[in-house]
């Protein structure tokens, strides 16, 4: 029998494999330039087009991108007051919508810009005014999963939070008001706040969370709508670490999955709450697991440390998938002796992803360690971390394996039922010069997403396809 064609068959296969593997395309734009005063965000993608925001010194542009990444329009935006920042900007119902901020006479002024996909103006309107002198961040803006419902809101004493919600699919601003909770206390106690597609609000605090007090250990749940109410979720006995809420519209509860432990040092394991089941589940992390996922040679494990949640996707059933991060940040200071200047030095090391995927029950359905190790400094770790790209059958998780020019890019990549497999996603060449900002990437299609790359004075957009 000849040999050859069976030969032939297996290079054949070796090469459709390699190809399967690297079957992703990557399409970057011509380099613009990026100085210290330019900064650069991405909008999103809409009609195969591409939205980036830049905002500079001569102030704030809107560029667009076609297919291939090529730059066809660039459009200068107007606004009342140069001293503005930008909050978000997100596409919905074919039009930019750009949420931005000011002071005026000790008061922040929101604002909401409407482009069309030309980035034509449409108009420009006041949403709110709020008087208490806070600054308006980033992180005081929220959307529903919908992204029809906002939601904006800034603490006005101790034992007061203002919240403004407006609906984007009607235009029209539905409330704005200062809330008096009972046993509120935003800056001891207040933990996150969402709201669903209906509209409501829920607000979660967190208190006498510590060692000495956490035999009372508890949270509160304040629903806001045309009224508000509390529900108490006792959780004696265990203090908690970072935590995420969610809710679920598919099954209509509030969802809150985190890490907890006997004290404020170590964590043992994770907790899931939902408001249908109302009471908090807790599951432990065994030793080996911890020792697998730290590193950690010693011969007794504690628990887990500086583990971050870095995002929280639900599940159909109710249930919930957790990736969390380990997160250092080591700074230093010293004295220049040539003019005395201080100089301060900060490095970041970005660890293993912890993943786990809880049934509806708080049970573990299976957990992962997702090995990796990225060093930077004086960066603000903005090349570190990870992208979660979905789809309805796996997740990649996208990152940058060292934080250095050229970077080669690896991908895991995760199933339903938790198996994993790590790959690379691209060996990049030396002259390539690409090092994405996968952190703050977006997901335009269910084959593509986009990144920012910097280096240098340059900015390049990056597509990435599957």
């Amino acid at each position: 029998m000849n040999a050859l064609p069976s030969i032939f068959i297996v290079v054949l296969f070796v090469c459709f494999l390699k190809q399967s593997v690297f079957a992703q395309k990557i399409h970057t734009s011509t380099p613009f330039d990026n100085n210290l005063d330019e900064k650069y965000s991405l909008i999103g993608a809409a009609a195969k087009e591409t939205f980036v925001y830049g905002k500079h010194a001569a102030g704030d542009y809107i560029y667009i991108y076609d297919d291939t990444l090529a730059k066809i329009k660039e459009v200068k935006l107007l606004f009342e007051k140069k001293e503005n920042r930008l909050l978000r900007t997100l596409i919905l119902k074919q039009q930019i919508h750009i949420f931005y901020t000011y002071n005026k006479n000790g008061a922040s002024v929101l604002r909401l810009k409407l482009l069309d996909l030309r980035a034509n103006e449409i108009q420009d309107q006041e949403l709110g005014i709020f008087k208490n002198t806070y600054k308006l961040k980033r992180k005081h803006l929220l959307l529903s999963k919908n992204e029809h419902q906002l939601l904006i809101y800034a603490p006005l004493e101790s034992n007061q939070i203002e919240i403004l919600q407006y609906d984007l699919q009607q235009g029209r601003k539905v409330r704005q008001e200062a809330l008096n909770l009972d046993k509120f206390n935003y800056y001891q106690n207040f933990e996150k706040i969402v709201i669903n597609n209906q509209g409501k609000v829920f607000i979660v605090c967190n208190l006498l969370n510590s060692k000495r007090k956490r035999a009372e250990h508890h949270f509160l749940v304040f629903q806001i709508a045309d009224s508000s109410r509390a529900q108490k979720i006792p959780f004696p006995n265990f203090v908690s670490f970072d935590f995420d809420v969610k809710y679920d519209e598919n099954n209509q509860q509030l969802v809150v999955v985190g890490f907890y432990g006997d004290d404020l040092q170590y964590a043992k394991g994770v907790f899931y709450f939902n408001s249908t089941d109302k009471q908090i589940r807790t599951t432990a992390l065994d030793p080996e697991f911890i020792r697998s996922l730290t590193g950690n040679k010693k011969k007794k494990v504690h628990g887990i440390n500086h583990f971050y949640i870095r995002e929280t996707i639900l599940r159909r059933d109710g249930g919930i998938l957790l990736l969390a991060e380990q997160q250092f940040t080591y700074q230093t200071s010293s004295t220049l002796e040539d003019n005395l200047e201080n100089s301060t030095q900060a490095d970041f090391l970005y660890e293993n992803i912890l993943a786990v995927s809880l049934h509806p029950t708080g049970k573990i359905f299976w957990k992962k360690v997702l090995l990796k190790s990225q060093v930077s400094s004086n960066d603000d770790a903005q090349f570190s971390s990870f992208f979660t790209f979905r789809t309805q059958q796996k997740l990649r998780i996208i990152y940058n394996n060292k934080i250095d020019w050229d970077t080669t890019i690896f991908e895991y990549l995760i199933k339903n039922d938790g198996s994993t497999k790590r790959q690379v996603l691209t060996h990049q060449s030396r002259k390539s010069g690409l090092l994405p900002q996968f952190i703050k990437s977006i997901q335009t299609t269910a084959k593509a997403f986009i990144a920012l790359s910097y280096r240098d004075k340059d900015t390049r957009l990056v597509k990435i396809i599957y």
